[in-house]
């Protein structure tokens, strides 16, 4: 696992997020019908993501996907904003354990 801060992500304009985003390099494997599609995290909150890969789903999507942590992390997702190469997206742990990994992680980002 790579983090490259440890502090919030900043944007420029409104800011309508729950909860802050956290910069990060981590892989995740989306899984679109029969298709496995890898792509990185770049930044994560406890309830969103922007992923960047080849090839962006469409906004409204849904699917399912895993951040390929040790153990991985089975989420399940919809697209919000779609650009070439790169979407973000909200997610829900796919169950208990799952969010309470997520808590722990996100946790770890928020520490000093």
């Amino acid at each position: 696992m790579e983090t490259s801060s440890s502090k919030p992500v900043a944007f420029t304009g409104p800011n309508r997020r729950r909860s802050p985003r956290y910069t990060v390099d981590l892989a995740i494997e989306i899984e679109w019908g029969s298709a496995k599609m890898p792509g990185r995290i770049r930044d994560l909150s406890l309830n969103g993501m922007h992923v960047e890969l080849s090839d962006a789903l469409w906004v409204g999507a849904q699917f399912s996907a895993k951040v390929l942590l040790e153990p991985p992390i089975a989420v399940d997702c919809t697209v919000r904003r779609a650009q070439p190469g790169a979407m973000g997206l909200i997610f829900t742990p796919a169950n208990e354990e799952a969010r309470a990994r997520v808590e722990s992680f996100i946790s770890l980002l928020a520490s000093p």
